[in-house]
C-alpha cells in the first residue's frame, strides 16, 4: 500500500500554555510596522528652549504684573499720608475721582437720591491724598477707614467710619487714595486717621496725617 505523498505548507502548529494549538500561516502573517526613531534633542538645545521659555514667562509677568502669581509669603500693608488740600467742594472730589463724566453724573445723582442736596455739593472740605501698599492680598480687597480727630484732645470727632475698598491686582499693588473730609468749621487743629482692615476685620496698618488748618 503506497503512501500519498506529503505536501509542504508554509502552516505550522504551536500548543499554548492551556493545552489548545493554534493554526499560524506565516504566509498571510501581516508585515509588522516600521518603527521611526523620534528626533533626539541634545541637553545643551533643551537648555537653551527651557531658557527661552522662562525668559518669556517673566518678561510677561513684567509687562502684566496682574499675571504674576501671589507667593503668598507675607501679609502686610503700610499706610502714609502725602498732603492734604484745602477748600476743595464735595462736588469737585465726586468730580476727581470719577474716571469718566458719566460716572460723576451717576455718583452725583446717586448722592441727590440718597437725600443730599446741591448745596451740599458746595460744601468746601479736604482733600486728603493717601498712599497704600498691600502685599500678599492680590485679586482680593481690604477695606479703609477713615476718622476726623481733635489734635489737641486726640479723640474722634463723630461716631462715624467712613470705609471704601483697596482692591489689589497683584502680589504687592500700590495705589494713591483721596479721602475727602468735611470742614469741621471750628478754630482747632485736626487730623486724619486712616486704617487697613482685611476681610476678618484684622488691623493690618495706621497712619495719621499731619494736623491741617481749619476754618474759623
Amino acid at each position: 500500500m503506497s503512501r500519498a505523498p506529503v505536501t509542504s505548507t508554509d502552516h505550522s502548529t504551536s500548543q499554548t500554555s492551556s493545552g489548545r494549538v493554534s493554526l499560524s500561516s506565516e504566509a498571510n502573517a501581516a508585515p509588522a510596522p516600521a518603527r521611526r526613531r523620534l528626533p533626539s534633542i541634545s541637553f545643551t538645545a533643551l537648555t537653551a528652549i527651557l531658557a527661552l521659555v522662562s525668559g518669556g514667562v517673566a518678561l510677561a509677568f513684567q509687562l502684566v504684573p496682574s499675571l504674576k502669581p501671589d507667593p503668598g509669603e507675607q501679609f502686610a500693608a503700610d499706610l502714609r499720608f502725602i498732603t492734604v488740600e484745602p477748600k476743595v467742594t464735595l462736588g469737585d472730589w465726586l468730580r476727581r475721582t470719577s474716571r469718566t463724566t458719566d460716572q460723576f453724573a451717576a455718583r452725583r445723582a446717586a448722592y441727590l437720591r440718597q437725600g443730599g442736596s446741591a448745596g451740599g455739593l458746595r460744601i468746601a472740605g479736604f482733600d486728603a491724598y493717601v498712599v497704600t501698599e498691600i502685599r500678599g492680598f492680590k485679586r482680593k480687597n481690604v477695606d479703609l477707614r477713615w476718622s476726623l480727630y481733635d489734635a489737641k484732645r486726640q479723640v474722634r470727632i463723630g461716631e462715624m467710619e467712613h470705609v471704601a475698598g483697596v482692591h489689589a491686582e497683584a502680589p504687592t499693588d500700590r495705589t494713591v487714595q483721596e479721602i475727602w473730609i468735611a470742614d469741621p468749621l471750628s478754630g482747632r487743629q485736626f487730623f486724619v486717621r486712616a486704617q487697613l482692615y482685611d476681610s476678618r476685620g484684622v488691623l493690618l496698618a495706621v497712619a495719621d496725617s499731619k494736623p491741617f488748618p481749619v476754618r474759623t
